[in-house]
């Protein structure tokens, strides 16, 4: 039997591995939207607006994190306003998600619309004002609905994730389309973009597009976070703990392993968008559509971009040193991953080492 089943993490099972995370995406470059310093602008008055200002010399955890960078990278031709406005939705979806651990009856109220709640109410107020800008009322219900869904879904990760040791890849795969908060995504492209695209998404083609796109960007997560969570006994859900418990595999193997599955999920996503745009050539959106179905490979990029440069699981201080790799060291990790929409504390010791 492998040893990983007899420990929760495998830290008391090893020393602190070292590891590269390989280059990846050669074939696609990253973009970010021109209007990033507005929307990062934007994002931070909200920020303050609802949170207050940080005490001088600290940031809030939102702005630290880079939270708006994620959305100017993912959606790099959205309309900077409406960027801002999901930037907002994801700093509120990573405090409920933190607070999954650290304080599950809050959580519990966030899901439940609790009006007594205050991020219950700040998320009710980006609602409102999401459902004033969308497209249609039909991409309005669509992306709310979907990002309720993600938070209903919490419950199943976190057993999930109490449970991990007994799962394989194809049951980590399945929770995980839900968990990786991908599908919401897909529908805040037709915010942005401001298209809706309601007769196109049953298409059994896009439906694949969506999973892949869910799956490759939950792996890039899994990856540059393994270094950070090494140690935790609360936040296990990755596969690449999956591949080191049913493979037997170390550190470096299992990351190779999971990097090899995200370069032939990309490869089969590039061809299902090609595919999809000789398929709705003459689409009566035209252009705006053809532009909508390029944001799917553009969110896969965009995502590793974020994990390469935001510290939340960098560490505090964390500056990319440009390199398409990354050279990790979990002893000089923080124990800590970068959590919450507010000011954070004095930065741990330690961070996980780049080169």
């Amino acid at each position: 039997m492998n040893a990983v089943l007899e420990s929760t993490t495998p830290a008391a099972l090893e020393p602190p591995p070292k590891f590269v995370i390989p280059e990846m995406l050669k074939a696609i470059r990253p973009r970010i939207n021109t209007s990033y310093p507005y929307i990062k602008r934007l994002h931070a008055q909200w920020l303050y607006e609802n949170y207050g200002k940080p005490e001088p010399g600290s940031l809030h955890g939102a702005i630290e994190r880079m939270d708006s960078l994620y959305d100017a990278s993912v959606f790099p031709d959205g309309i900077p306003e409406r960027v801002a406005h999901h930037a907002s939705i994801l700093t509120l979806i990573f405090q409920c998600d933190d607070l999954t651990t650290s304080d599950p009856e809050q959580c519990a109220k966030i899901i439940a619309e609790d009006p007594d709640a205050h991020d219950a109410r700040v998320m009710e107020g980006l609602w409102q004002t999401i459902r004033q800008h969308a497209p249609s009322d039909a991409v309005y219900q669509r992306l709310r609905g979907r990002w309720t869904r993600w938070m209903h879904h919490l419950k199943v990760e976190k057993e999930f994730r109490d449970n991990w040791a007994n799962e394989d890849m194809e049951s980590f795969l399945k929770v995980r389309l839900m968990s990786s908060g991908m599908q919401p995504y897909i529908a805040a492209m037709e915010y942005v973009l401001d298209i809706d695209v309601s007769d196109l998404i049953e298409d059994p083609d896009m439906k694949r597009a969506v999973d892949l796109v869910s799956w490759h960007c939950a792996f890039t997560n899994d990856v540059y976070s393994y270094a950070v969570e090494y140690y935790s006994t609360e936040d296990t859900l990755s596969s690449v703990l999956i591949m080191r418990n049913t493979r037997g595999l170390d550190a470096q193997q299992a990351i190779s392993a999971v990097c090899e599955m995200m370069e032939e999920m990309y490869a089969e996503l590039a061809g299902l968008i090609a595919r999809l745009h000789e398929r709705y050539a003459n689409h009566p959106l035209g252009a705006r559509l053809h532009l909508y179905l390029d944001t799917y490979l553009l969110m896969v990029v965009g995502t590793l971009q974020w994990h390469i440069e935001s510290p939340r699981y960098g560490g505090h201080g964390h500056i990319w040193n440009g390199l398409p790799m990354r050279h990790v060291d979990v002893s000089l990790a923080g124990t800590d991953k970068m959590e919450g929409a507010g000011a954070p504390q004095q930065a741990p010791v330690g961070s996980v080492y780049v080169s």
